[in-house]
């Protein structure tokens, strides 16, 4: 454990389509402490990756420094893993793309799929699934701007980890990035420690980006001395400096003498074993969904982190699925309800809610959705009926989050439920609490923002906003983020600043 405390220590610094689509599949949800992962593959080989989330989890908190027993460590985390490509579910992404991680105001989730085969020497499906899920622990433990080489580095570093015999890796040489560095071999990094996203640069492909990320990554946190430089350097970005005289002021590396280093590093790299007496031992359960949930597992995937237009015609699919609410099976006329909540009748939501809560009155993703539902009632009401529908809202919101404490979306839509009425103690923690769970989702960034901002605490709201001045996925926001914090430094008005930083859709990350 000595090389897990030394490494930990210094990255503790460093840090279209609807549901079915042609044959019907069964689906089968699979969960350990942490994961619910549903598939439509159950094999060993899917069980044994998920074995081996649970340690990579482990693993990963433990360089973070993170405490594991913590309620924002215990936050169980969904993946869906499908037959057939991504582009089912998200038709914008391109025809290659093998894993997304997609987190907002619904909460987070990652995708990938069955069949990836990029060489005899790599899992890729379970490269992909710890890529997405590193994107995911490193947002949850964000404490400052990080830029985007090094949150596609970071995940690209760690993801191509394996357990066997008690022990996992650190550090492997990822075969398939290995072979895409030639464009990188005598120079360019300027490009990459200022790249921001994966549109208008000359080197715009993706996957050529993610190659001198990941080795310029290993290669910074293979030596104690290098990761602890990092730290500065990041302070740095977050205040504005230009990248590339800010890596080379903060590690004390000439950019140009980057190729030389990283071809030598390629060539001495090491990995590490790491292993200690609590690396958990998962115990899997598995639970068939049943026939239908062809016709819903993939249309609430489809429904986190979309807009109205988008989820109309899986609404229009589900109602068409179930006529007769009363006779579908619980996971359909619950997925129909979410998708009534949110993007469609309230009051038909509400009461298929009413008829869930009442055979299951422990259901904290029901109360959850009533709470949504008439918060939406109350939109279209007045007077009397509107103060009445916003009560029941939050009264469905803390019930939800009584049953359910580590969920962020309960507690952000609770914060919003209460906020109308200024930042009284319960809305302010609420929206902590959710900041605290996912700070890299812009939604829960700004409320809290907002209302620190309400409170005079302007530290407290920059430190709020700092995970998003750099979002390699997102650089609009990004910018927006950036102008904002300027602003409160600047000691503008509360008005002022948070018409800079309204929250805007967010593209789930590749």
């Amino acid at each position: 454990m000595k090389a897990m405390a030394r490494m930990a220590a210094c990255m503790a610094l460093a840090l279209g389509a609807c549901a079915s689509t042609g044959a019907r599949a069964d689906w089968t949800l699979l969960q350990t402490e942490h994961f619910s992962l549903y598939t439509q593959r159950d094999d060993d080989a899917v069980r044994m990756n998920l074995r081996q989330l649970e340690v990579f989890r482990w693993m990963a908190l433990k360089l973070m420094g993170a405490d594991e027993r913590s309620v924002r460590a215990q936050a169980r985390f969904d993946i869906y893993v499908l037959n057939g490509r991504l582009r089912r579910l998200f038709p914008g992404l391109g025809e290659d793309t093998r894993g997304i991680y997609a987190s907002c105001s619904d909460g987070a989730a990652a995708y990938g799929t069955h069949g990836n085969e990029i060489n005899r020497l790599e899992d890729w499906d379970l490269i992909v699934l710890q890529h997405e899920y590193a994107h995911h622990l490193m947002f949850q433990y964000a404490t400052m701007s990080y830029p985007a080489w090094y949150v596609e580095g970071f995940a690209e570093y760690i993801s191509t980890s394996v357990f066997a015999e008690g022990s996992i890796s650190l550090g492997r040489r990822s075969f398939a990035r290995t072979s895409e560095l030639a464009p990188w071999q005598s120079g360019g990094y300027e490009e990459v420690l200022r790249w921001q996203s994966s549109k208008g640069n000359s080197n715009n492909d993706i996957s050529t980006f993610y190659a001198p990320s990941w080795l310029l990554v290993h290669y910074m946190l293979s030596d104690d001395e290098r990761a602890k430089k990092l730290n500065d350097y990041f302070v740095r970005i977050g205040a504005g400096e230009d990248p590339v005289a800010a890596f080379e002021l903060a590690t004390g590396i000439a950019v140009v003498d980057l190729p030389k280093r990283l071809k030598r590093h390629l060539r001495e790299m090491a990995v590490l074993r790491l292993k200690g007496d609590d690396m958990p031992r998962p115990v899997i359960r598995a639970f068939d969904l049943g026939q239908d949930a062809a016709d819903y597992v993939l249309a609430t995937a489809q429904l986190t982190c979309t807009d109205r237009d988008r989820a109309q015609p899986v609404l229009a699919k589900l109602r068409a699925l179930a006529p007769d609410p009363a006779r579908a099976s619980p996971g359909l006329r619950l997925t129909l309800a979410s998708a009534e909540a949110r993007f469609g009748d309230p009051v038909s939501a509400i009461a298929l809610l009413d008829a869930i809560v009442a055979a299951d009155a422990g259901s904290a993703e029901a109360h959850y959705l009533l709470g949504r539902a008439w918060t939406r009632r109350a939109e279209k009401l007045s007077g009397h009926e509107e103060a009445a529908a916003r009560e029941q809202a939050r009264a469905n919101l803390f019930k939800a989050y009584r049953l359910r404490k580590d969920h962020a979306p309960t507690l952000y839509h609770l914060a919003r439920a209460l906020s109308p009425d200024g930042p009284s103690p319960n809305a302010v923690n609420a929206a902590r609490a959710a900041r605290l769970l996912a700070p890299a989702v812009p939604d829960y960034a700004v409320l809290e923002a907002q209302l620190d901002l309400q409170l005079g605490d302007r530290e407290r709201a920059i430190r709020a906003l700092g995970p998003l001045a750099s979002n390699p996925h997102d650089p609009g926001a990004a910018t927006r983020v950036r102008q904002a914090i300027g602003a409160i430094r600047a000691g503008r008005s509360v008005a002022e600043v948070e018409s800079l930083m309204k929250p805007q859709p967010k593209t789930p990350a590749r």
